[in-house]
């Protein structure tokens, strides 16, 4: 450590300077001098300009790496897009396929379709449809034409049947409906789904048996088993219900 006089800027003049300084510190910018404040503020102010360059050609280097990568996607997707449109409309399908053991992707599939919701809607209105509805005819038409063959019905426990327990089912108006246009007028599958949302296994709130959902399936069997176009759901969501003693035997947080 040493002592060096410290020069002015403003007047030339020599002044003791009684301020340390270490060799090989960034002060020794001038042999046997040191830097004034003003100077030290420089040498910081250039060493974060560098920093801060250095660190801004990384971002932009990356940032147009990534938009090279993400142009090169978009490119990718919209040349898809372009093949897709250019095929025109979904092909009829080929009634010799249906039922094919096929599942290589869109074209293996023999049953193509989607829900026809309404029938399971606000189900603890039970036997009431409340906010529940009865699935658009036409509808069912537009995306039967657009290649659907296969329409998911979905309808709860207690607008399917008045009495639990019993063998035979007498489902709610429309719903008999729905099943007729979508085999019948429109020649498509129709799957038959009970679906009592969060209520699960429940009738009226309450538990049912193995003996209840049994014959629930023997009156739905007896009432649609003839008509070759009907697929059966055996139970949506299948929570709670009575078994072995046990009330909500299928609690899912169990």
């Amino acid at each position: 450590m040493s002592w060096t006089p410290l020069r002015s800027k403003v007047n030339d003049g020599v002044a003791q300077s009684s301020t340390p300084y270490e060799q090989g510190s960034a002060e020794e910018f001038v042999p046997g001098e040191r830097v004034g404040s003003r100077g030290r503020l420089r040498a910081f102010a250039a060493v974060v300009i560098l920093m801060g360059s250095a660190m801004a050609l990384a971002f932009f280097s990356r940032s147009y790496h990534h938009g090279n990568q993400q142009d090169s996607q978009f490119l990718s997707l919209a040349a898809t897009e372009t093949a897709a449109s250019e095929a025109g409309p979904v092909a009829a399908f080929d009634t010799a396929n249906l039922k094919k053991k096929n599942y290589d992707k869109k074209t293996g599939l023999w049953c193509v379709g989607l829900n026809a919701v309404g029938f399971d809607l606000h189900p603890t209105a039970r036997r009431e449809m409340g906010t529940a509805t009865i699935p658009n005819h036409e509808a069912l038409r537009y995306f039967h034409q657009q290649g659907s063959n296969c329409f998911r019905l979905a309808i709860t426990w207690e607008r399917l049947q008045t009495n639990v327990g019993e063998d035979v089912v007498d489902p709610v108006d429309g719903f008999d409906g729905v099943i007729d246009f979508v085999t019948n007028t429109l020649g498509a599958y129709i799957i038959i789904d009970p679906h009592n949302n969060d209520e699960g296994l429940q009738f009226n709130g309450i538990d049912v048996t193995r003996s209840d959902f049994v014959n629930l399936w023997k009156g739905i069997a007896k009432k649609y088993g003839s008509n070759d176009k009907c697929i059966f759901g055996l139970y949506n969501e299948p929570r709670y219900g009575f078994e072995d003693g046990v009330a909500g035997y299928f609690d899912p947080n169990v």
